[in-house]
């Protein structure tokens, strides 16, 4: 046996103490050639981020539940939008009445007749009656004095016939007017209360036309035809005054 030979009997203890020192070795921790290595897992990129804040959060899901730019059919919107358009429309101011004043609220007198107009019906009233020219008739075949009394052809004869001037303008009212109507008009304004209407100007001037046609008539060169004729208003009044005490007479 040489030096470098080793006994049995150190051979199987050392046997021994390696069997015993692998059956305490845990093995499961090394890796297994075997089996192939296990892919690392993908690593998630929102892991890394820091969380949002709650007030951040919140912000965008306002902004994702709020109804697009273009949505017109939105009550709300459509409620903004009407009080904006009504508040933004200038809406016209209605005028307040004025209050009438005593001057403006009665009614401007009507006027009459003018100078030349007074004169061109009694030169016709004159030629008529001088039987140089008649009358003008309408369609109806009636006398027309001017334009504001017409007669029959018949009245008419029986008015240019009464031998007093009082006479002529009493018959020329019954045929004018009527006794009825006579009855309640006036020559100028009603006074007070008086329920009787004011007789038409025109109406009136046209009276004394006629009064001065028939002056004109009887004395060609009048001194004063102008002043006389007036007094056709005179008596034209004192005819309605008749006519309404008649009437109260038979009431």
């Amino acid at each position: 046996m040489t030096a470098h030979s080793t006994p049995k009997t150190q051979v199987a203890r050392d046997d021994v103490i390696s069997h015993s020192v692998v059956k305490h070795l845990d093995f499961s921790a090394l890796p297994n050639k075997s089996s192939k290595p296990s892919s690392p897992s993908p690593k998630k990129s929102k892991s890394h981020l820091p969380p949002m804040s709650s007030a951040k959060v919140s912000s965008k899901s306002s902004k994702r539940s709020c109804a697009p730019k273009d949505d017109f059919n939105s009550p709300a919107k459509n409620a903004k939008k009407s009080e904006s358009t009504v508040d933004s429309a200038e809406v016209p101011l209605k005028n307040p009445k004025k209050s009438e004043s005593p001057s403006t609220s009665k009614k401007a007198p009507k006027e009459g007749l003018s100078h030349k107009e007074i004169v061109k019906i009694s030169e016709a009233v004159r030629d008529d009656l001088s039987g140089n020219k008649s009358l003008e008739v309408d369609e109806n075949k009636r006398i027309c004095i001017g334009k504001h009394i017409r007669i029959s052809q018949q009245k008419w004869s029986v008015i240019k016939s009464q031998p007093k001037i009082s006479l002529f303008i009493k018959k020329l009212a019954d045929s004018a007017y009527g006794r009825d109507a006579l009855k309640v008009r006036v020559v100028g304004e009603p006074k007070g209360t008086s329920p009787k209407q004011q007789a038409t100007p025109m109406k009136v001037d046209t009276f004394v036309a006629a009064l001065r046609g028939r002056l004109l008539f009887e004395q060609p060169n009048h001194p004063n035809v102008d002043a006389a004729a007036a007094a056709a208003r005179t008596l034209l009044a004192t005819k309605m005054q008749d006519e309404a005490r008649h009437k109260s007479k038979k009431e």
